[in-house]
């Protein structure tokens, strides 16, 4: 188990387990729990989180054919799905500013902070400084969020930001002195590929993001469309969707500009030569010219 699991990683679930122990068994927590399971479980998130393991496996797949996965990248490979990997898919889901996603989730995998992280999962601290340090970094962590929310609560908020602060300056400072005592452990080939595992999932993810993206971002176009296209007629309907995505097709930029800025230009139309040429307007303007009535 020790192999296995280290100090942290044991320590978080022995808290983990203690908080399901005493959630469970209020009636409340209970059935709010079931509230969020029953939420989650409709067809087209269970479709897309199997589509999203599909894809993962894939991607360990090429990985180990390129020597850079082996079965003792397990682990670390099921913690980013459940700790990166679905929190990418649900804040993508509820981003508006997609470009800007997909912009900073790239710069993130090669930030300083993600090589410190690794260090300090890499050298934990003792079982015993571990389980007092897990809720007392999750105490201070909430109590900080919170108090963020209200301007009156801004001095708890910097006495929290500043132990918070303090604790990471000692957790540093220890994994300072493991790296100079056991340096010669972080040069060894698994080592560097768990380092760099995080990257390669990452960015293996992004184009099944985008393309979940995409299709959802055009489901979404196409269902309020009949409420700017005259609703009696069907053909024109499947014209203008025609023509969408032979406008915009892969790029999930100029869908969304579109849906966004140039629906109201599809009140005016009532047959497919006014479509053409609203179309041909955005291509050439990046907007639709709505024609004023006489």
């Amino acid at each position: 188990m020790t192999d296995l699991f280290n100090n942290r990683e044991t320590a978080t679930g022995i808290w983990l387990a203690i908080v399901v122990f005493f959630g469970v068994r209020h009636k409340g927590i209970r059935e709010a729990c079931g509230n969020v399971l029953k939420s989650l479980w409709r067809c087209k998130i269970v479709v897309s989180v199997v589509l999203m393991i599909l894809h993962i496996v894939l991607c360990v797949v090429l990985l180990g054919q390129l020597a850079l996965w082996n079965a003792s990248h397990l682990k670390e490979t099921i913690y980013w799905f459940l700790c990166s990997g679905f929190v990418l898919f649900m804040n993508l889901m509820t981003d508006r500013d997609h470009a800007a996603f997909f912009r900073k989730t790239i710069l993130d995998c090669f930030k300083v902070m993600v090589f410190i992280q690794f260090l300090i999962g890499f050298y934990p601290l003792p079982l015993t400084v571990e389980l007092l340090l897990v809720p007392l970094l999750a105490f201070l962590a909430v109590g900080s969020a919170y108090a963020g929310t209200k301007p009156e609560y801004a001095p708890v908020k910097k006495l929290f930001d500043s132990a918070l602060a303090l604790i990471g300056v000692a957790v540093l400072a220890h994994v300072s002195k493991s790296i100079h005592q056991q340096y010669v452990g972080l040069l060894k080939p698994d080592v560097i590929r768990s380092m760099l595992l995080p990257l390669w999932l990452t960015l293996l993810f992004l184009p099944f993001l985008y393309i979940v993206r995409l299709i959802a971002d055009y489901e979404t176009l196409f269902i309020r469309l009949p409420y700017f296209v005259k609703r009696d007629d069907d053909r024109l309907l499947a014209y203008v969707k025609r023509r969408i995505m032979m406008l915009c097709h892969f790029n999930l930029r100029r869908l969304s500009r579109f849906s966004k800025d140039n629906l109201t230009c599809l009140h005016s139309i009532t047959d497919k030569d006014r479509v053409d040429e609203m179309f041909t307007n955005f291509q050439m303007e990046g907007t639709c010219r709505e024609e004023k009535q006489e």
